[in-house]
C-alpha cells in the first residue's frame, strides 16, 4: 500500500506503472489516497538479481517516480508457516511437509535457530525441486523442554539451477 497525501488541499492524480508484471489500483483519483501496488511474478524466470520497475504518479504540479523491485526465486515453498503442539509424557508429533515447487534446482534445507534448542529437525538435508521435506521433532530434545512456547526455522537454500534467496518458513512448538 502506497499512502497519498498533500500538505496542501486535495488535487487528482493518475499512475503509470512502467513494467508489465506492475499493476497499481486506483490508476487515478483524488488526493489524499492509498494505492494498492502488486507485483505479479507470472511468466518471469528467477533471477539472483532483482527485477526492477518504475511506479509514476503524475499530480497536479508534481509528479513521483517510485522505483520497485522483485525477487523471482527459483523455488517457492509452502506452506510459509508450521505449527506443533506436544503434551508432556505424550508421543511425539507426527513429521509434516514442506512442498517445493518452481524449477528444478537443488537445495540445503537446515533446521534453526530455534528457541530452547536443537528440537527441530529435517529430512533431507540436501534434495531436488520440485520435491519435499520433512520436519519433525527431535524426541531427545523434546522430552528436556518445559511447558511453553517455542520458535524456529527451516531454511531452505537454493544451491544450484537459477539461485535465490533463502526461504524461511517459521515453526512453532507448544509444550
Amino acid at each position: 500500500t502506497l499512502n497519498l497525501t498533500s500538505s496542501s488541499s486535495s488535487f487528482t492524480f493518475s499512475t503509470f506503472p512502467q513494467a508489465s508484471w506492475l499493476s497499481v489500483n486506483p490508476v487515478n483519483g483524488t488526493v489524499p489516497s492509498a494505492l494498492t501496488v502488486t507485483a505479479n511474478p507470472a511468466g518471469l524466470l528467477a533471477s539472483a538479481t532483482p527485477y526492477q520497475g518504475l511506479l509514476t504518479i503524475f499530480g497536479l504540479t508534481n509528479t513521483v517516480s517510485v522505483p520497485v523491485f522483485l525477487s523471482v526465486g527459483s523455488i517457492a515453498v509452502s506452506p510459509s508457516s508450521l505449527t506443533f503442539a506436544y503434551q508432556i509424557g505424550a508421543p511425539v508429533p507426527a513429521a509434516q511437509t514442506l512442498t517445493l515447487s518452481g524449477q528444478s534446482a537443488t537445495f540445503g534445507a537446515t533446521a534453526g535457530p530455534n528457541s530452547g534448542g536443537n528440537w527441530l529437525q529435517v529430512s533431507p538435508p540436501n534434495g531436488t525441486s520440485p520435491g519435499t521435506v520433512s520436519v519433525s521433532l527431535n524426541a531427545a530434545v523434546l522430552a528436556t523442554l518445559a511447558a511453553g512456547t517455542y520458535t524456529g526455522n527451516v531454511t531452505i537454500t537454493p544451491t544450484s539451477g537459477v539461485a535465490g534467496s533463502p526461504i524461511n518458513t517459521q515453526v512453532t512448538l507448544t509444550v
